[in-house]
């Protein structure tokens, strides 16, 4: 043998770095292609081949390592579009975006809408750069913290609206691409460093809450939540809010919050899936693989997201 290091066992050279192998596992279930299976198979003997005439226990090393990265590219490129890129298996935000230096994208909650809103959400969302299309002046109850998209920590709370939207559509008789079908969506930040180091973001406490008065939002509260955002150098237009969304019940076990993204930020953030309101809470947030509160509340991510 003259010292030379044998490895004719291995047959995937990835086997070497046990701390890819979580995604590399996911990665060969998702992996339909048969194309991209027969350039592996290839390279994986390819490399075998190398590995075995070579020497230098360093370049075979070497070697394996770089067979470990490649095939996982290989296997990313086979997964589908709208499941490569926010992958998370490992448990520690071991990411596909992460590991091949791109963006990580962060889930900050659920939108409900109807049917033909979701169309056009994901349409955007899942193109290239994403972001969210600019809504009217406002997408919410009644726009307590201004005019943009809202969302909610809380799925029953989307639900809620989504059903309140689908039903005012099947009202005005408009019943095209689903406009009378509750849908709830997933809101993320195209970048979680961005979303939390960058993006304004204020808490409005209950008594500059913008309650409906004469049926306009109270100016008096609106123009104090503005000043609130002057603090921080923000202004209507870049500056996140929150709130709690129930302000008659600031205590309540089961409330839920809610935050507003107004036009001048919503091309940081993409909806790219959509779920009928259809089925039970547990399905559906299986369906939308997303977590919920209690467990994801904004009350608890104030110092991480930076919340003022």
């Amino acid at each position: 043998m003259g010292g030379r290091i044998s490895l004719q066992t291995v047959v995937d050279p990835s086997l070497l770095f046990p701390f890819v192998l979580p995604e590399l596992r996911l990665c060969r279930l998702l992996s339909f292609t048969p194309f991209i299976l027969t350039i592996q198979f290839y390279f994986i003997n390819l490399i075998q081949t190398i590995i075995m005439r070579t020497s230098s226990a360093f370049m075979n090393l070497v070697l394996a390592f770089f067979a470990g990265l490649s095939l996982m590219t290989l296997d990313v490129l086979a997964i589908p579009l709208e499941i490569r890129g926010s992958m998370d298996i490992s448990g520690s935000n071991f990411t596909t975006r992460a590991l091949f230096g791109s963006a990580q994208e962060e889930f900050v909650g659920f939108h409900g809408t109807n049917g033909a809103n979701a169309q056009v959400y994901m349409a955007r969302g899942n193109a290239a750069g994403g972001g969210i299309p600019v809504p009217p002046a406002f997408n919410g109850a009644d726009a307590e913290l201004g005019p943009g998209l809202y969302v909610s920590d809380d799925i029953t709370v989307a639900q809620t609206f989504a059903s309140g939207s689908a039903a005012g559509n099947a009202n005005r008789g408009n019943r095209l691409n689903g406009a009378n079908t509750p849908f709830v969506c997933v809101v993320t930040a195209n970048d979680q460093n961005e979303w939390r180091n960058t993006v304004r973001k204020v808490w409005v406490p209950v008594n500059e809450i913008a309650t409906l008065v004469g049926g306009r939002n109270d100016p008096g509260k609106l123009a104090a939540q503005e000043r609130r955002m002057a603090t921080i150098g923000g202004t209507r237009d870049n500056t996140v809010r929150f709130s709690i969304l129930d302000k008659d019940r600031p205590t309540a076990p089961r409330n839920g919050n809610q935050m507003v993204l107004p036009a001048g930020v919503q091309s940081r953030f993409s909806i790219k899936i959509c779920a009928p309101v259809s089925s039970t809470i547990n399905r559906l947030l299986a369906d939308l693989r997303s977590p919920s509160y209690p467990q994801f509340s904004y009350i608890n991510l104030r110092t991480p997201w930076h919340i003022v």
